[in-house]
């Protein structure tokens, strides 16, 4: 799961090995839910947990400054920071 504005670059470098949750250049493919779940899955815990148990992401793209979404996602211990730059921490 990352932020849906790079979900095109993410399509391009990760799929098919990887899916990815959504593409911002792709939007008459996604409901509004799709669009609920994008944009608040960063910054609601409860919208959090529900996205985690429908679909169980193997991987989180989260931009930097997003503090309170590490916090959120102790809440699931396997899930681990494995690279980080200075734009995003995968």
């Amino acid at each position: 799961m990352s932020e849906a504005t790079v979900g095109g670059y993410l399509i391009w470098q990760l799929y098919p090995k990887y899916r990815i949750y959504m593409d911002l250049d792709m939007t008459s493919y996604f409901s509004d839910e799709d669009f609920y779940w994008a944009d608040n899955v960063f910054f609601n815990p409860e919208v959090l947990r529900k996205f985690m148990a429908a679909y169980r992401p193997s991987f989180f793209i989260v931009p930097l400054h997003n503090k309170l979404f590490a916090q959120t996602l102790r809440a699931w211990p396997s899930y681990k920071a494995v690279f980080f730059d200075d734009v995003a921490v995968r």
